[in-house]
């Protein structure tokens, strides 16, 4: 027995450790009005995983059901698609004219060019929005896309873009213009990479506000 002290004798036996207190149950989960959970994406397709055969004793399986999902994002592949429009020409049985078929590209191509209109907004994103250099995007639709572009065309579709949006600019400007109290911010940052702000119009960008209403623009110089 261990002399008392001043707290009086002690407690339990000298050199053991108290046990420690039991742990409370969990309280259960306040149900939630709505489940903030990862959503699961429309699958594009489908890949079905069944067993063949028995590990055990090598006999072969039949029918089943769906045990679970797993889901898997991927990017597609997708190689450069070179579209040959073959333009056909017929003759007239009654008097004799010939008739070539027209080739409707409206909105598939601009003029007589010969990139899409769907590519030359994508080179013209990767310049103004992520800013890269002609190099880096030479190298990149080189890479994913198979496609071998020099610097000339590259640059060329930051023009061929800010001329489609002239219009839209000047109204722009116009509606700005016209407002009694204009908030803006010009910097002077270039909109283009260094490769393409000599020959490219879209210079500067400016964010203007009216009453709220933010807007941005590309100034031809």
């Amino acid at each position: 027995m261990g002399r008392p002290g001043k707290g009086g004798p002690p407690k339990g036996m000298p050199g053991t450790k108290p046990s420690e207190p039991k742990p409370k149950p969990p309280k259960p989960r306040r149900p939630r009005p709505q489940a903030f959970v990862r959503p699961r994406g429309i699958p594009t397709e489908t890949v079905d995983h069944d067993p063949a055969t028995c590990p055990a004793c090598q006999t072969a399986l039949a029918g089943g059901w769906r045990q679970r999902t797993r889901e898997v994002l991927d990017l597609p592949e997708s190689p450069l698609r070179v579209i040959a429009h073959r333009l056909y020409a017929r003759q007239c049985p009654v008097c004799p004219r010939r008739v070539v078929a027209k080739p409707g590209l409206r909105g598939v191509v601009v003029g007589r060019r010969r990139l899409s209109t769907r590519l030359v907004s994508f080179v013209a994103t990767m310049q103004t929005e992520l800013r890269l250099p002609v190099r880096q995007i030479r190298a990149l639709l080189r890479t994913v896309y198979g496609l071998a572009l020099s610097q000339g065309p590259i640059v060329a579709c930051a023009r061929q873009v800010a001329e489609a949006g002239a219009g839209l600019v000047a109204q722009l400007s116009a509606v700005v213009r016209a407002s009694p109290v204009v908030h803006a911010d010009e910097t002077g940052c270039s909109a283009v990479p260094r490769e393409a702000s000599r020959a490219s119009p879209a210079r500067s960008r400016r964010h203007s506000r009216r009453w709220g209403t933010a807007w941005r623009a590309s100034r031809a110089g």
